[in-house]
């Protein structure tokens, strides 16, 4: 323990009038003088309650409910969070120390609530009157909700490594000389809420920064959220990998640390990071796929309608569905080899090709998907990603892929207007009645000989 930590408790005695020694201020200050606390700072009690010796000091107080004796004295609050308790016994318990204690409970994600015990060991994140709490396996999403507790009174905890407070006191008091950038690499700050106090009864900085949001002009935000409940923040960002190989999901990354103090201008830091290595154009919001007339107000759009125009009828292909994230035809000419097939379009651009009779599907869909573990989805048929935020792009690459299977596999003529308009949408020297759209029209080379299903694709 260092010598800043401590305050010489003669001091505090030459400002107490109803204390005149040592003993009497152990005595006063463990039953809640207010003369003390009104003459002291948090930060002075922590290192008094530090200073003063309690071996063989009586932790009774009297004229107090039996189940009194059982509370700590909390010594510091900082932004209605505890900071530091002194426990009967004379410990004192900081935010963030590691400690050891036998404890029992959950069995873990998932699991049911058990009564085994184990030797739990990690740094306190929350500290109360009677309690002391740790995170049993903090991940990057969520503090478990089975956090093993202790009480300072019953149960032997044992003191591993004490922790910084002036860390926490800092990040609890930053006020508002935080310097929050309104743009990075095109993201633009389009949030900032900060804590509201009334100033006059309250001893804590107002103006805390709580959020931090930065958008790419469309639904794709950076994100920094103050975790008020674990005091901790988290950054998320839309992709993995940008801040550490270590994610729970795509969408997500959390520093969420209540055992490692990161203050605003760490996170501010973090995002800068973040947002200097994505392109915000990259993260496309995927197109509405609905006429705009069929679009009762701005607010219930999907995002951008998209910009090709599709006839109600292709060929032997009929327009059945229109909304805002696909697009369907369904082929009504009972003589053809494709009857009853349906074609679909995603706002991504996915195309889907089903056979409704055999339940037979299979899809262009160049946008890699991913589990929740993060490995990728089983049914990714491209194993590049180069769409995989770039969801207009794929639409613009994708789209006349279905156009021209349901052009090349129509029996009744196409009109040619209908075919001229397409085309003057598709990229530059697509031909759609000609273009190579992966599959094959040929029914003989469809036909499955053994049932005589057929199949989308050979």
């Amino acid at each position: 323990m260092t010598n800043s930590n401590r305050i010489d408790p003669s001091v505090i005695v030459s400002r107490i009038d109803s204390v005149s020694n040592i003993e009497d201020l152990k005595r006063e200050f463990w039953n809640g003088n207010v003369e003390i606390y009104d003459s002291t700072t948090g930060k002075e009690r922590t290192r008094l309650a530090k200073s003063l010796s309690w071996d063989g000091f009586d932790f009774d107080r009297p004229n107090t409910r039996e189940s009194r004796t059982t509370r700590s004295l909390i010594l510091e609050n900082v932004n209605n969070t505890t900071l530091a308790i002194l426990a009967p016994g004379g410990q004192v318990y900081q935010l963030g120390d590691t400690v050891r204690f036998e404890a029992s409970g959950g069995s873990g994600w998932g699991g049911g609530y058990s009564r085994r015990a184990y030797t739990a060991e990690n740094q306190i994140d929350h500290l109360n009157e009677i309690n002391i709490s740790i995170s049993k396996k903090p991940t990057y999403s969520n503090v478990p909700s089975d956090s093993p507790t202790a009480r300072p009174a019953k149960d032997d905890i044992e003191l591993v490594e004490k922790a910084d407070l002036d860390k926490y006191r800092n990040r609890l008091t930053e006020g508002i000389n935080v310097d929050v950038p309104e743009s990075v690499n095109g993201w633009e700050l389009v949030e900032i809420d900060r804590r509201d106090d009334d100033i006059e009864s309250s001893i804590i900085a107002s103006q805390i920064v709580t959020k931090m949001q930065w958008s790419n002009g469309e639904r794709t935000n950076i994100t920094a959220q103050w975790r008020g409940s674990y005091n901790c923040w988290y950054l998320s960002v839309p992709i993995e990998g940008v801040l550490s190989d270590k994610c729970v999901d795509k969408y997500m990354y959390e520093i969420d640390i209540p055992h490692q103090v990161v203050g605003t201008d760490t996170i501010i830091a973090l995002a800068k990071k973040a947002m200097n290595e994505m392109n915000p154009t990259d993260f496309q919001t995927s197109y509405d796929l609905r006429e705009s007339e069929n679009i009762k107000n701005e607010s219930s759009l999907h995002a951008g309608s998209v910009p090709t125009e599709f006839p109600n009828q292709l060929g032997d292909w009929v327009l059945e569905e229109r909304e805002s994230h696909n697009l369907k035809w369904f082929n009504q000419n009972e003589n053809s080899a494709w009857h009853n097939f349906e074609v679909r379009i995603d706002s991504n651009g996915g195309v889907k090709i089903k056979n409704h009779s055999e339940d037979e599907i299979h899809d262009r869909r160049t946008v890699r998907k991913f589990t929740p573990s993060g490995d990728p989805y089983p049914g990714n048929i491209n194993e590049g990603d180069m769409y995989k935020w770039r969801r207009r792009d794929m639409w613009h690459d994708n789209w006349f892929y279905s156009v021209a299977f349901m052009i090349q596999t129509s029996k009744e003529n196409v009109d040619r207007i209908k075919v001229k308009n397409l085309n003057e949408q598709a990229p530059e020297d697509t031909e759609l009645g000609t273009f190579d759209h992966e599959l094959s029209t040929d029914v003989m080379k469809t036909m499955d000989r053994d049932n005589g299903s057929i199949l989308a694709y050979s």
